[in-house]
C-alpha cells in the first residue's frame, strides 16, 4: 500500500486535532482512517496506516526477547504509540506528549513518505535539511545504484 507522497501544511486546533490532508488519506484508491502514531527519527513524528504499522509489529516479532538493542528500539516505538482514526471532519487528535517530543506547538509540515506520512515542526524539518551533510543528488548516487 505504499504511494503516501507529497509536502504539506497543517495547523493543530486547540485540542491538538490536525486535519490530515485529502491526498493522505487515499492511497491506492484504499481510504485510510486508521493509523498508528508515534515517535519517528530526528525529531519528527511517524504516522503508520494500521495495516503498515501490523507489518512492523510482525518484523519486530523476528527478534530474540534478548536482543539489546531490538528491546530498546521496540520500547521506544511502543511506549510513544498511540492509534489514531480520523473523525467526520477528517481530524486526528495528537497527543501533547508526541508534540512536545516532535518541538511541534502548532504549524507543522506534513510529508507523505512512502509507507508512512512523518510530521515535523517546519523549523526542525529546515534545520534537519540544513545539517545533512550530503546533497540530494549524493544520496541519489548511493541509493540508488
Amino acid at each position: 500500500m505504499p504511494g503516501l507522497i507529497g509536502k504539506y501544511t497543517g495547523t493543530l486546533d486547540a485540542k491538538g486535532r490536525l486535519i490530515l490532508p485529502a491526498r493522505l488519506r487515499k492511497s491506492k484508491s484504499v481510504t485510510l482512517d486508521s493509523f498508528v502514531l508515534t515517535l519517528g527519527f530526528n525529531t519528527c513524528l511517524f504516522l503508520f496506516p494500521l495495516p503498515e504499522w501490523e507489518k512492523i509489529e510482525q518484523r519486530l516479532d523476528n527478534y530474540a526477547f534478548t536482543h539489546q538493542d531490538a528491546n530498546y528500539f521496540l520500547r521506544m516505538l511502543m511506549a510513544h504509540a498511540s492509534e489514531v482514526s480520523l473523525d467526520r471532519q477528517h481530524r486526528i487528535t495528537v497527543p501533547a506528549e508526541l508534540l512536545a517530543k516532535g518541538s511541534i506547538e502548532r504549524e507543522l509540515l506534513i510529508l507523505g513518505a512512502g509507507r508512512r506520512i512523518e510530521l515535523w515542526a517546519p523549523a526542525v524539518f529546515d534545520e534537519y535539511i540544513k545539517r545533512f551533510d550530503k546533497t540530494y543528488e549524493q544520496v541519489a548516487q548511493q541509493l540508488m545504484v
